[in-house]
């Protein structure tokens, strides 16, 4: 039981290692093709991060997006710190690197 236990916990955490996509400023946010949301954040890459600084949000609802925006715009507004992360992963060698959570920091 406590090697499953272990194993459980090793893997939750190696999962949310693994969901960080990037953290920083928004500089810009951009509508693109309808319902696609660009955000271009600056930042200090480090080993972490996925390189770059277009970063695309990922929801499947009008109400995910809805919030997300007002989120997104809060933090621009006030030059909060935010950092994204993908549920499914970060996937960091494609042409567009997705996010799905928004974490936003006062710092």
């Amino acid at each position: 039981m406590k090697i499953l236990l272990s194993l459980f916990l090793f893997c939750s955490l190696n999962a949310l290692a693994n969901s960080f996509v990037a953290k920083g400023k928004i500089q810009e946010i951009t509508l693109v093709e309808g319902r696609n949301v660009m955000v271009e954040i600056s930042h200090q890459p480090h080993k972490d991060d996925c390189q770059g600084d277009r970063f695309y949000l990922s929801v499947e609802d009008e109400i995910g997006l809805q919030n997300n925006l007002m989120l997104l715009n809060t933090a621009l507004a006030n030059k909060y710190t935010i950092t994204l992360h993908q549920t499914t992963g970060a996937e960091c060698t494609g042409n567009k690197v997705f996010f799905n959570i928004v974490k936003v920091q006062t710092y």
